[in-house]
Formats: C-alpha cells, sequence, structure tokens
C-alpha cells in the first residue's frame, strides 16, 4: 500500500551559533549565503543562523501547523 504524505519545500537550513561556528571551521558553510534570525521574545526562540541550502530539500509536513512552520 502506498502511503502519501504533505511535503514541504525547505531552501534554507535553521542552525545555532555553536553550529554555525563548528561548521564555518571545517569549511562546511560559505558566509555569504547564511543570514542571521534574531531572538524572538513570543516563542523563546534564541536566534540563530538560516544557512541557504545548495539544493533545496523535501520534508514532511504533518499538519497543518507543521507546514505553516516552514522556512518560506
Amino acid at each position: 500500500m502506498l502511503s502519501m504524505y504533505d511535503t514541504c519545500v525547505e531552501t534554507e537550513e535553521f542552525i545555532t551559533a555553536e553550529e554555525f561556528l563548528r561548521r564555518r571551521e571545517h569549511g562546511e558553510i560559505d558566509p555569504k549565503k547564511t543570514r542571521i534570525v534574531p531572538p524572538d521574545i513570543n516563542s523563546g526562540s534564541f536566534g540563530g543562523f538560516a544557512v541557504k541550502l545548495d539544493v533545496p530539500r523535501y520534508r514532511p509536513a504533518f499538519g497543518e501547523k507543521a507546514a505553516r512552520n516552514a522556512f518560506k
């Protein structure tokens, strides 16, 4: 039986500052393809970095809330 899932396209990946520094040290990230994501008091997020992916990827969107929270 074939199952079908809704998917969302991700063009950016959200990473923490610690992960950014680790990847940058190893040369895995191009600083020109990143942007700073500021902290959000409402959600409690500490912020981080959004890294533009070289190749967009799909991820399953389980529910309407997950689809709305996907990177644009």
